[in-house]
């Protein structure tokens, strides 16, 4: 079994840690300091100077992936073969799982197994040193500006792409179930800074993020501070 399954008993969730003393490492510290410090969400998000596009995305996509490990860990005990038989998001959206590898042909999953599947395939990505590596040098192009991975950006973007329908399930789905567990603002907090990184760097197509339109326009004129979890 992978140990990444979930049931009512426990919940095994995946966690990619920044290596300590690297500068993803910093670079995660200092997004958290600045979230901390009650600096607004927007200006957390932006690209400090000095730093490259592909490693400021890098340690984004770590922190994003442990968020939602962490949120659907949560209400996983309420997610089961019963009561979401598939990956959807409401009644309009239902999501099919494919990897391109074990999985070639899109197959419907219960919404447990479906994440299941998404997180240990996420991880693999996040262990790939050819996509993710814990060191970055520079890479310009002819006109002085910097020049990101293709690789790297196709990878990201389906990482994100996917990352997004667990959110647009547990909205849609467990919304109570985080009310209940006093985690919602929690789930909200991570949700929006989320939105404002992939729109600020345009990470994933506005069509993708439609099963939560109304919601993204609603917390992102939201004032918001960091939450403890």
């Amino acid at each position: 079994m992978p140990n990444h399954v979930l049931n009512q008993e426990q919940s095994i969730c995946p966690r990619k840690q920044h290596v300590s003393g690297t500068r993803t490492w910093n670079l995660h510290r200092y997004i958290k300091d600045s979230m901390a410090s009650g600096l607004d969400l927007a200006d957390c998000i932006q690209l400090p100077e000095g730093c490259q596009l592909d490693e400021w995305i890098s340690v984004h996509v770590i922190d994003f992936f442990n968020e939602i490990s962490l949120l659907f860990g949560t209400i996983s005990e309420f997610c089961t073969h019963s009561s979401c038989p598939q990956m959807s998001a409401g009644p309009c959206y239902t999501y099919l799982w494919a990897d391109g590898v074990q999985q070639v042909t899109p197959v419907s999953l219960p919404a447990a197994e479906y994440v299941a599947r998404l997180l240990e395939w996420v991880e693999g990505q996040l262990d790939d040193p050819k996509l993710f590596p814990e060191s970055y040098s520079t890479s310009t192009n002819s006109n002085g500006s910097e020049k990101s991975n293709p690789k790297f950006m196709r990878a990201v973007r389906n990482i994100l792409k996917r990352l997004f329908r667990v959110y647009a399930h547990m909205y849609h789905n467990h919304l109570q179930n985080y009310v209940a567990l006093h985690a919602e603002s929690h789930l909200n907090f991570c949700f929006k800074r989320f939105i404002l990184f992939v729109r600020q760097f345009e990470l994933i197509e506005q069509k993708e993020l439609n099963a939560l339109r109304k919601l993204i326009q609603t917390l992102v004129a939201q004032p918001m501070v960091m939450t403890n979890f």
